[in-house]
């Protein structure tokens, strides 16, 4: 269950992006004192972001009323998990509440862009938020296999195989890989990875 207004965009900021603005920002003294949103114009609702996670890795999420979800269920959720002797996970779950709540809501803020290009001089061409939550799913599914890799070794083993796999794909097709429908990129993983070994097939 996602607290979560099917209609309410999410601006989702891949942390690349972000570096890239504190690393401008270091260089632009005209931007001290000057709020600047990493945002992006290519924002994603989140019924949205439910059909991705159905069709990316087959869960299927239902949205709930956030204000309800607010108000009720987490307050008895943190209160359950307090009692389970789980005190640090109710307070991180209140905090997320508290601090991302609004965004899932109906009329939630929507961070004006335009001055990380004015101010700090970034390009103008700004993630497209469906396909790096599209690829963020992907790369939790096969690369960390949903947290299960834990050795840092084997997870940078994974990623340069990864790294490799989608500059080719990208390369052959002429798209980003997050741009591809769901089917036609898990097919081409499953012929070009073996996915026991997490080596090239």
């Amino acid at each position: 269950v996602f607290p979560g207004d099917a209609s309410a965009e999410l601006n989702l900021v891949p942390v690349d992006r972000v570096a890239q603005g504190i690393v401008a920002a270091l260089k632009q003294p005209g931007c001290v004192g000057e709020r600047v949103h990493l945002a992006t114009d290519n924002r994603i609702s989140a019924e949205r972001i439910r059909d991705i996670v159905r069709e990316e890795i087959g869960a299927d999420v239902k949205l709930a009323e956030p204000t309800l979800h607010r108000a009720a269920t987490l307050p008895v959720l943190t209160k359950l998990l307090t009692g389970f002797k789980q005190p640090k996970l109710a307070n991180a779950l209140e905090k997320l509440g508290t601090i991302f709540g609004g965004y899932s809501e109906w009329g939630q803020p929507v961070h004006a862009v335009g001055n990380d290009v004015s101010v700090l001089g970034l390009s103008d061409e700004r993630p497209v938020t469906e396909h790096a939550f599209r690829m963020l799913c992907r790369h939790n599914a096969y690369v960390q296999e949903f947290g299960k890799i834990r050795d840092l070794d084997e997870i940078s083993r994974r990623e340069r195989i990864w790294w490799d796999l989608i500059g080719g794909l990208e390369s052959t097709t002429g798209h980003p890989a997050g741009a591809l429908p769901a089917e036609a990129f898990h097919e081409h993983v499953r012929s070009s990875l073996d996915l026991e070994t997490f080596t090239r097939a």
